[in-house]
């Protein structure tokens, strides 16, 4: 399994298709899937399945963190930390906790976890920029 998240974005999403990238170049037949439109059901039974050659598939899931807290994220959730049949990625435009974390690596020890923090520079020369107008 492999966690990417951040506040600042554009690394991020960088890394995300960098992830992808070896994927593919090591084989992997890559689904990506929004999680404001999955179900259950479907994200189970794209786990589920194994093709006719057993294809290794990763399974790439965007903003599964983003979703409004209820059932259905909370299954989402346990779903993908227990998977064991094909490579999961998610992808979050968000920081995580270490509590939204946890899940994940209590059931995948290796699970490997990027995050890219927004540069302060940035808010540096922003506060420098509305303090020259006073």
């Amino acid at each position: 399994m492999i966690i990417i998240h951040s506040d600042n974005t554009t690394l991020s999403r960088q890394k995300l298709f960098e992830v992808i990238a070896e994927l593919k170049q090591s084989g992997h037949e890559i689904i990506r899937l929004d999680a404001k439109d999955l179900e259950y059901k479907t994200l189970e039974e794209v786990f589920g399945s194994t093709g006719l050659f057993q294809e290794k598939k990763a399974v790439v899931i965007e903003g599964l963190h983003s979703l409004p807290k209820s059932q259905r994220q909370k299954e989402l959730i346990e779903l993908c930390a227990n998977a064991q049949t094909h490579e999961c990625v998610l992808w979050e435009k968000r920081e995580l906790t270490k509590t939204m974390l946890k899940p994940f690596l209590s059931a995948q020890p290796k699970t490997k976890v990027f995050e890219f923090k927004a540069s302060s520079t940035l808010f540096s020369w922003l506060d420098a920029l509305g303090s020259k107008g006073n």
